[in-house]
């Protein structure tokens, strides 16, 4: 009997422990069914190698940089009174538009009153010349009277000495035949018909004479010089009168070209973005504007450059290049000049100051968005290079580690420069040689 209980609570107690352990079994399998990975393939690890070449060595820095329009700051050359202003912030303006002016009442009479100064000279001058003008004309017309004369009284000299040559001639014939009939009335009537006949015959010498010249060329070669004399004295006068009136138009043009400072033009297409308070269309003309304080910021149309927190200027002066890389090219760039009221602004409104860049690729008008600035210096060229990966370091120095025939075999090496990504081999390595890198 007691067996029999004690068989039975053995048999029971066997059998719970077989349910409980079939029931941990299932339990367990279930779990591992929905738990257990996927079995992975084998990772191969192969190392990595890098063959020792020639190429270029630099350091880099980058930085984000944004696309925004390219600004210009106006200001005028010249201190003055505000006048009058013509834009208005938002405006857009053609190059040449007049945007403001200051006041240039002084200078507008100045060169009112020596454009009239060279209006009187002219004037004067031209009534001067005409009166040396008339003497020359009148010495002239003297002249020609005087040569006109003097040919007159040559030409009849020339016919007085033949008349005076034929009358001669006949009057030896009327003397031959008056003495041959003389001397037959001698015969009868005596000498007092012989002196008679002399007397007769005086007036035939009288024709004989030559007149004499009224003209004296002493007087032509005079009129002549002093024709001379006022040509040289129109000429001089007229030299003089050239060198005052160019000398008045230089400083006419020299007020006009001061009075040009007193105009802000814009220097291209654009928009007005801003406007000091100075120079505001709303305010007081009468302000007073500073030379070469900004007065208007204006948008260039077209045109766009890349701003990016400011850039060390040392940094720049050193770099051997500066491009920038967006929409997957690389553009050439350069910095803008920094502007110290612009500087001055951003600081006291608590803002950081920036440094601008224009493209200069003439492709680079469309860009738009976001880019990276690159500055490269320390620029060592066509040298022997390794990744900095593969160059280790020791006490004894920097080392690699040379394949060989799959062997590594370590082999100091001398380096140079070290760039972002490269290393110069001064010595140690050949080109073409292999090296391990680390992975």
């Amino acid at each position: 009997m007691s067996w029999t209980t004690t068989g039975k609570h053995n048999r029971r107690l066997a059998a719970l422990c077989c349910a409980g352990l079939s029931l941990q079994l299932l339990c367990s399998g279930c779990a591992s069914r929905e738990t257990a990975p996927p079995l992975l393939d084998t990772i191969q690890i192969t190392p990595a190698y890098a063959q020792v070449e020639r190429g270029d060595v630099f350091s880099m820095v980058t930085m984000q940089a944004s696309f925004v329009p390219e600004i210009m700051e106006l200001s005028f050359p010249i201190s003055g009174m505000l006048a009058e202003v013509h834009v208005h912030p938002g405006d857009t303006v053609e190059e040449g538009d007049l945007l403001m002016q200051l006041d240039d009442a002084a200078l507008e009479q100045k060169i009112e009153n020596l454009q009239s100064e060279i209006e009187s000279l002219k004037a004067s001058y031209a009534i001067t010349n005409r009166k040396i003008e008339i003497k020359i004309e009148k010495a002239t017309l003297q002249l020609k009277q005087l040569e006109e004369q003097m040919a007159k009284e040559e030409e009849t000299a020339s016919s007085g000495e033949t008349s005076s040559e034929v009358f001669s001639g006949e009057a030896s014939s009327e003397t031959e035949t008056s003495s041959a009939s003389e001397e037959e009335t001698d015969s009868s009537s005596g000498g007092e018909s012989a002196v008679e006949s002399t007397v007769e015959e005086t007036p035939t010498d009288v024709v004989e004479e030559k007149p004499r010249s009224t003209v004296d060329p002493y007087d032509v070669e005079l009129k002549k010089v002093e024709i001379q004399g006022y040509k040289l004295e129109l000429s001089q006068a007229q030299t003089m009168q050239s060198q005052n009136l160019a000398q008045k138009n230089k400083q006419l043009a020299e007020y006009r070209e001061q009075q040009e400072d007193y105009r802000l033009y814009a220097p291209c297409n654009g928009e007005v973005v801003w406007l000091s308070q100075t120079a505001d269309a709303l305010a007081d003309t009468g302000s007073r504007i500073s030379s070469d304080s900004i007065v208007v910021i204006l948008s260039v149309a077209g045109t766009s450059c890349l701003q990016t927190n400011r850039v060390d200027m040392l940094l720049m002066n050193k770099c051997d290049r500066m491009y920038a890389i967006a929409n997957g090219k690389e553009y050439d760039i350069e910095a803008l000049e920094n502007d110290s009221q612009i500087d001055k602004l951003r600081v006291m409104e608590g803002k950081p100051l920036l440094t601008r860049f224009r493209l200069v690729t003439e492709d680079s008008t469309t860009c738009a968005g976001t880019a990276l600035i690159c500055l490269q210096y320390n620029t060592a060229r066509d040298v022997l290079t390794v990744p900095v990966s593969c160059v280790f370091r020791d006490d004894a120095g920097h080392y690699v580690y040379r394949m060989d025939d799959n062997e590594r075999e370590k082999v100091y090496v001398e380096i140079g420069m070290e760039g972002a990504t490269r290393v110069e081999i001064v010595s140690g390595l050949e080109e073409g040689d292999l090296v391990y890198a680390k992975s």
